[in-house]
């Protein structure tokens, strides 16, 4: 009677696999990767003691965690509008008692219209509960549940080969815990902004906006919270265009509404920083950047929380 070899061939298929899964981790899926990114950040729990909002220059342009004593997440998302009931959710990520510090990462373009309408954040409340779910849960078993297509395959045989790209160098982004996102692309010294003009044609800056800002600013100044409001910056061509086009007016008189509705106003003035197309700091820059911002924080703390 001859023995088929198939069961034996299934066994070491399989084993091979799931090695495979173990050993090489680096073929993770990045839709997957990014999923989870983002469901993880909306179901965050209520334990820092500083939380960032904005747009997308400010996820990835702020790391929340280099003010030594303090514990941040960056709750910001893509396209993201400064909206009441986005800076109340973002509060609720802060911890019941002791510091609770929510920074404002302004743009002109999260103060238009477009921007409340349709953005990261609304668009994951839109979303079914078990797709959020599905998202965190994905990659927790991604480790042996890899998809292994042929171009799944090809990335796990060549990361043994040093001189062969695989993804992670091809889309060399990092996605933190924390929810900042780097990039180490170059700096553009020369970008083309043509694409962000289109940002602003219909679509600036509303005094409802601002005043709804300016309430909810208040609201959470009442409830112990400290709000760290500051235009985060892009490169000078980029600060130049929203000038002219956003509809915002001049910056400081923004600056002097924040401040009368009980925002800690900061000016940024650190070096002049540079972007990667126009718009976002790459990692150098934003770590520059984080650097700044967590000196601000803690000018803000008291000596106990300086540890």
């Amino acid at each position: 009677m001859t023995r088929s070899p198939i069961a034996p061939v299934l066994v070491l298929a399989l084993a091979l696999i799931g090695a495979a899964g173990y050993l090489g981790p680096q073929v993770k899926s990045r839709e997957v990767v990014t999923a989870s990114f983002w469901a993880r950040k909306l179901r965050a729990p209520a334990e820092f003691d500083l939380v960032v909002v904005g747009d997308s220059r400010a996820y990835r342009g702020l790391n929340p965690d280099l003010t030594p004593g303090i514990r941040g997440l960056n709750f910001a998302f893509s396209n993201g509008a400064l909206t009441p009931d986005y800076l109340r959710a973002a509060a609720a990520k802060l911890r019941p008692k002791g510091r609770r510090i929510l920074v404002l990462a302004i743009t002109p373009h999260s103060l238009t219209p477009r921007a409340a309408i349709s953005n990261g954040y609304v668009d994951l409340l839109r979303r079914d509960n078990w797709e959020i779910d599905w998202a965190i849960r994905s990659e927790r078993g991604m480790k042996w549940t890899a998809p292994w297509t042929a171009g799944a395959l090809g990335e796990f045989l060549t990361s043994f080969d040093r001189n062969t790209p695989n993804e992670a160098a091809r889309n060399p982004e990092t996605y933190h815990p924390n929810g900042w996102v780097s990039s180490p692309l170059p700096a553009d010294p020369d970008p083309d902004l043509t694409i962000y003009e289109r940002d602003f044609r219909g679509n600036q800056v509303t005094q409802e906006n601002l005043q709804d800002l300016s309430k909810t600013i208040t609201e959470l100044d009442r409830t112990g919270v400290t709000v760290l409001a500051f235009f985060m910056p892009s490169c000078a061509g980029m600060e130049a265009l929203e000038d002219r086009l956003s509809g915002l007016g001049e910056r400081r008189s923004l600056a002097e509404k924040m401040f009368q509705a009980g925002a800690v106003w900061r000016t940024y003035d650190g070096p002049p920083t540079q972007t990667y197309d126009g718009s976002h700091l790459n990692q150098q820059e934003a770590e520059q950047v984080s650097r700044w911002l967590a000196g601000q924080v803690s000018s803000l703390l008291p000596k106990r929380w300086k540890s």
